[in-house]
């Protein structure tokens, strides 16, 4: 289990903490990525490595943590925001593991604000084995349209006896 942060409790405690705002969006339930963002895109320096330290404490992704679990998919929303390459890696990690539909919906939100330019990093993750392919399908459905690259993916990974396309 990941070490429990206390900087989000201080933050949320504290209205002089740099942080405090960040905190409370991201803390909040039914909180707009896109209102959060306008109110935090000049702190992004800050608010990028607090959002990923709320994603590495997992105590935070329980129904009766602090925001009731919503921290970890406001944060992989607002990351999608700011297009925090770095925290990609993670963000693919949470879409495979997730079973909550809110963080899944919340990193597909956050895949489609990358764009295209993360179309190479989601067939690396989706392997030679073939068991995230489904998933990074699904991901690349959503920011490949009209991708040349994304079509000839999809298309190597059918099966031609299952599909018909010999």
């Amino acid at each position: 289990m990941a070490e429990t942060s206390t900087r989000w409790r201080e933050a949320l405690a504290d209205n002089t903490n740099p942080l405090y705002k960040a905190a409370w969006l991201v803390f909040t339930d039914r909180i707009s990525a896109e209102m959060a963002f306008e109110h935090l895109k000049d702190a992004q320096e800050a608010v990028v490595p607090f959002l990923n330290e709320i994603l590495a404490d997992d105590s935070l992704f329980d129904n009766d943590s602090p925001g009731k679990g919503v921290a970890p998919a406001n944060a992989v929303r607002l990351l999608g925001e700011y297009q925090a390459r770095e925290a990609f890696p993670k963000i693919l990690e949470l879409y495979a593991d997730s079973t909550s539909p809110a963080m899944r919906s919340a990193s597909v939100y956050a895949v489609n604000k990358f764009g295209p330019e993360v179309l190479d990093q989601i067939i690396e993750w989706a392997g030679e084995d073939g068991t995230r392919r489904p998933k990074a399908a699904a991901l690349m459905v959503e920011i490949g349209v009209g991708n040349d690259k994304a079509f000839e993916t999809l298309l190597g990974w059918i099966d031609p006896e299952v599909s018909g396309l010999e």
